[in-house]
């Protein structure tokens, strides 16, 4: 899934627009939205699932942003691991 990351940083750092961004790019009628592609193509190299304690996710990232890693909890439910991925993408 190829995204103009470009496209998304001119967004600013306003979410919805940040949200609008990716939407427009990803021409989603309906359905959820495909979060593990689009941190894949927004440059997430690594999504990591290992048991935590007291901690959901986390962003791991190079000084500049330009690529970066995340954790999630796997002792978490399937829907709570998504949210973890997408709120960490948020971050990144």
């Amino acid at each position: 899934m190829p995204l103009d990351r470009m496209a998304v940083e001119e967004a600013g750092p306003n979410p919805e627009r940040i949200a609008a961004a990716i939407h427009s790019q990803l021409a989603l009628l309906s359905g959820p939205v495909p979060i593990h592609q689009v941190a894949e193509a927004l440059d997430i190299v690594e999504i990591r699932r290992v048991p935590l304690k007291g901690l959901e996710g986390a962003l791991v990232s190079a000084p500049e942003r330009d690529i970066g890693s995340i954790v999630v909890n796997s002792a978490s439910s399937a829907q709570r691991q998504r949210f973890s991925v997408a709120h960490e993408l948020g971050h990144f």
